[in-house]
């Protein structure tokens, strides 16, 4: 339920700020509450999921990220906790469970003495291809708003980063030259998941448009 209530109140937020994001379908209270479970009630994007473009992507980050605050606190990034559950919850041997029991821990212990050049603050904290979708107009708008939280803004590239550096798309070079990439991505490969239905990228850059902003770093 806290997530739910943080997802209504973020779509409330962007909605006052005219940022694209999903939209609630009513101005009632929401969640209600329907045989235990939390029900929130969303306008419809399009039929069918069609993907935003990376640099289209990257347009959205930037305008997020320079955001004021939202008027309510958001929880920290803690990027390893659904780690530590899904693995506690996983149909696996205790060999496997503990092999990557302390594979976390280490990625843990690594990312605790990262120091990140682009200020903290609020993050959609899942930003990738398959949470930007276009609506019937053709436009893109950011969905899956119950990940939101405060922390490096790096880690709102990582996802994307990722993606090229797996597949070896264009502009891989730029994605690798993202200081401290190689770092943020061994957690993402434990605790990210590919978008479904997903084996490639559109061509474009995330990662670069939103650190073009900042001035040329070692």
């Amino acid at each position: 339920m806290p997530s739910i209530r943080r997802e209504v109140s973020v779509a409330g937020w962007l909605a006052a700020e005219g940022y694209p994001a999903a939209r609630l379908v009513t101005g009632a209270e929401q969640p209600i509450v329907v045989d235990g479970h939390p029900v929130t009630f969303w306008e419809g994007l399009a039929d069918g999921d069609t993907y935003a473009s990376t640099g289209e992507m990257g347009t959205l980050l930037r305008r997020l990220h320079e955001l004021e605050p939202p008027p309510f606190s958001l929880p920290p990034l803690r990027p390893f906790d659904k780690v530590t559950q899904r693995l506690k919850r996983a149909v696996i041997s205790d060999t496997t469970r503990a092999y990557l029991s302390s594979m976390a821990d280490q990625l843990a212990a690594e990312y605790g003495r990262l120091r990140f050049v682009l200020p903290a603050g609020h993050l959609h904290g899942d930003f990738n291809i398959g949470n930007v979708l276009r609506d019937t107009a053709g436009r893109p708008k950011i969905i899956d708003l119950d990940g939101f939280v405060t922390g490096p803004r790096e880690w709102d590239l990582m996802q994307t980063a990722m993606y090229y550096d797996s597949f070896r798309l264009a502009h891989r070079g730029r994605v690798r030259r993202f200081r401290r990439w190689l770092r943020l991505r061994r957690p993402g490969v434990v605790g990210v998941r590919r978008p479904a239905g997903h084996s490639r990228t559109p061509h474009g850059h995330v990662a670069f448009a939103e650190r073009r902003r900042e001035p040329a770093r070692r």
